[in-house]
């Protein structure tokens, strides 16, 4: 099931989105770019965040938290990440499928890591733009439309 965010799952998607960044994107990056995503995914953050008008949405099953997606500012998927031992089975394109019905405007954006393209055009994004870095952090910048 795919739900709203709440306070108490913080920790758990803290958790689950740093051990799948580890698992899977982490090689790619430098230290500046990983000590960049831990400040992004500390817990501190998801709470400063939840404050904001994102849409923070978590795939549950069993009572777990597996997968998290938040859609910024109606046009900007970030953060999508599935917990290692559930990739591979849907839970990231269902969380996709979620969050697109948030976007508005016609087109959603998404910074793919670099391991991650060949998962977007999947999902029918398209590359936007050359491959860049903001804080050690390397992405290729991609789109879709969804109307």
């Amino acid at each position: 099931m795919i739900r709203t965010m709440r306070r108490e799952d913080v920790s758990d998607v803290s958790r689950i989105v740093l051990d799948s960044f580890l698992h899977s994107v982490s090689s790619h990056l430098s230290e500046q770019g990983i000590a960049t995503f831990r400040t992004i995914a500390s817990e501190k953050a998801f709470l400063e965040r939840m404050s904001e008008e994102n849409t923070m949405l978590v795939y549950e099953s069993a009572g777990a938290i597996h997968g998290y997606v938040e859609v910024k500012e109606g046009r900007h998927l970030a953060l999508l990440f599935v917990d290692p031992a559930k990739q591979r089975k849907g839970v990231g394109a269902q969380l996709v499928a979620e969050a697109l019905k948030y976007c508005t405007g016609g087109v959603v954006t998404v910074n793919a890591s670099l391991n991650s393209v060949g998962t977007y055009l999947g999902y029918g994004f398209e590359i936007a733009g050359p491959e860049a870095e903001l804080q050690g952090l390397r992405f290729r910048p991609m789109m879709k439309k969804t109307q």
